[in-house]
């Protein structure tokens, strides 16, 4: 039920998102956070804290890409 409600909840946002923080209205900054935030807290509704199971493992893997460099990469 919960990934439903996220899901309609993400739609309705996604209308809000493109009316009110359009690229012409508000800079990129704004922008990047306002759907950071919001995509942090519909994990944290949609899956608990297991939401910091994926949160924890995608920044240990994005350290790794930068520490590591881009010539060590396919």
């Amino acid at each position: 039920v919960n990934f439903v409600v996220c899901q309609l909840f993400a739609l309705l946002a996604a209308v809000w998102f493109r009316t009110y923080l359009h690229s012409s209205k508000t800079s990129s900054f704004i922008r990047h956070v306002v759907a950071t935030l919001l995509g942090l807290y519909l994990a944290l509704f949609c899956f608990g804290w297991y939401a910091l199971h994926f949160l924890v493992q995608s920044g240990v893997s994005y350290c790794i890409m930068v520490v590591i460099g881009v010539e060590s990469m396919h």
